[in-house]
């Protein structure tokens, strides 16, 4: 397999103490990726604060967004192909109500391939804490 991508990132942050007991973080940034023949860039941020109303009290809490790109192997792997002997099928041995031990589908035989996909989106998320 082979391929390349350029990335490109700028950020910023600030911290911002508002009170001696307050304080707020603030940062954003922008990614920017080139695989492929695509260019696919996102910005992010995120926002923090800390109150500390006593010196052996600390309080935080915090919001942010992210991106990732999909992972190369994904994006440019060759086809694979491959032979598992002796699998289990666990969601047809319970819904046929039979044991795991005792089942029908065991010991299944399964050909399988797996293949790259260069039209794969990148992960986003929100996260709190």
């Amino acid at each position: 397999a082979g391929g390349d991508r350029d990335r490109y990132a700028a950020g910023v942050e600030l911290q911002l103490p508002l009170l001696k007991s307050l304080t707020t973080t603030l940062a954003g940034r922008y990614d920017q990726y080139r695989a492929g023949g695509e260019h696919i860039g996102k910005a992010t941020w995120s926002f923090g604060v800390e109150f500390r109303p006593i010196e052996s009290l600390l309080i935080r809490g915090s919001a942010a967004t992210s991106f990732r790109a999909p992972d190369m192997n994904y994006v440019f792997a060759t086809e694979t192909r491959g032979y598992n002997p002796g699998m289990t099928d666990y969601w047809r041995c319970r819904t046929a109500g039979q044991s795991y031990d005792n089942c029908d589908y065991n010991g299944l035989s399964i050909d399988y391939s797996n293949r790259a996909n260069a039209q794969l989106q990148p992960e986003t998320a929100k996260s709190y804490g």
